[in-house]
């Protein structure tokens, strides 16, 4: 085993010299035409920030796009710098930059200047579970600092709904500006789904003319873990049997519990999509929908495609994790044993279906989202770029 560096021995002395880096970095002049994007502390390409990086890169702007990253791994699209988060370099980036977008409220390694724009896009616009300072006293103290931090630097927090600007107002620590322009990493779902189902019938062999559903679970930890899992077989064979349509259902759990993957029987019509690298493709492919309490849902509803709830704990989640009254609301069936599966299948084909989820995205909800999110978040920064290039 390696022997730990000296400064990894004394914290004071390395808090000292990252202290002292940041502050260099501030004396040089910020470029108005930077940007610096962050997604989920040091990952790749992703999330909102993604969208609106390629819509900036679309409008073929001259702009300097750059990547904080700590994935060796990851791809950029052409016209994007890497430039790894916590390195020296990463932190002059950040210091130099004029417009700063992240989706996570972590602290990025910097602290705000004067005349700098902080945009921060989230990560769950339609927030099922309760968070922040909803739950404040479940949280780690150290998260809730930097949280707070996070607000007094933010300029801009992106909504996609009405409900969620009011989550904002209540549990972000935030009075700033809420843009309720749509959430940009929704944008695709009003695009084409035609590539997305080409590559997962590629991928997973899946015939022209079948269609495909998939099981995606949200995250349980703690004595929450060991859920229950539908019954497939039955699942694939009810499908059959409601549309007259080949069927395969996909299984995805979250990659924090792939040990899910144990009690799976896979088979030519049961596959494992939860090694697929893009999410998005699963979800643009997918005809229908089954989960419990994860905010994939509101991917579906935005597609105006078929969810069906399987949630035989909802129960002890309630009481344990908590969800939010809209939970209740939503116009997805709910089974809460195996055996009402079958029914509540049944229910997502209903001719009614359709009108019962404009109402509840329209008046409930009240989403902004259009597929033209990342066009208004880029008008946005092209305006405070302007705006900066013009002040002395």
């Amino acid at each position: 085993m390696a022997k730990k560096g000296r400064l990894s021995k004394l914290p004071w002395l390395k808090r000292a010299l990252v202290g002292a880096i940041q502050w260099i970095c501030r004396l040089f002049p910020i470029q108005r035409n930077k940007i610096v994007f962050a997604n989920f502390i040091g990952k790749g390409m992703g999330g909102s920030p993604k969208y609106i990086a390629e819509e900036l890169l679309r409008e073929g702007l001259d702009y300097d796009l750059v990547w904080l990253t700590e994935d060796r791994n990851a791809t950029f699209t052409e016209g994007i710098r890497p430039v790894k988060m916590y390195s020296v370099k990463g932190r002059y980036e950040l210091a130099t930059a004029a417009v700063i977008v992240n989706n996570v409220k972590h602290k990025l390694p910097f602290k705000k200047r004067f005349r700098q724009y902080y945009i921060q896009t989230w990560h769950g616009d339609f927030a099922l579970k309760f968070i922040e300072k909803e739950v404040e006293d479940k949280l780690n103290p150290g998260y809730v600092a930097e949280s707070k931090a996070d607000s007094r630097e933010t300029d801009l927090i992106l909504s996609g709904s009405r409900q969620f600007s009011n989550i904002v107002r209540q549990s972000f620590w935030y009075d700033g500006e809420i843009f309720e322009c749509g959430v940009p990493c929704n944008d695709p779902f009003f695009t084409s789904s035609e590539g997305s189902r080409k590559a997962i019938q590629s991928k997973f062999g899946i015939p022209d003319g079948t269609h495909i559903a998939l099981y995606a679970p949200t995250f349980r930890d703690g004595e929450e873990k060991d859920f229950e899992l539908p019954d497939f077989e039955a699942v694939v064979s009810r499908l059959r049997t409601l549309d007259g349509h080949p069927w395969v259902l996909l299984v995805r759990f979250h990659p924090l519990d792939q040990g899910q993957l144990a009690k799976v029987t896979f088979s030519d019509h049961v596959l494992n999509g939860s090694k697929y690298p893009d999410p998005q493709d699963i979800t643009k492919a997918s005809d229908l929908l089954i989960t419990d309490y994860s905010s994939i849902m509101y991917d579906f509803a935005l597609q105006r495609k078929p969810v069906v709830l399987f949630a035989p704990d909802v129960d002890h989640y309630q009481a344990t994790r908590g969800l939010r009254q809209i939970f209740w609301e939503v116009p997805f069936p709910l089974a809460q044993a195996k055996e009402a599966l079958p029914a509540a299948l049944a229910q997502a084909f209903d001719p009614s279906f359709s009108s019962r989820l404009e109402v509840f995205l329209k008046e409930r909800v009240c989403s902004y989202d259009d597929g033209h999110a990342s066009e208004r978040v880029a008008a946005r920064i092209k305006e405070v770029i302007s705006l900066g290039e013009k002040q002395p």
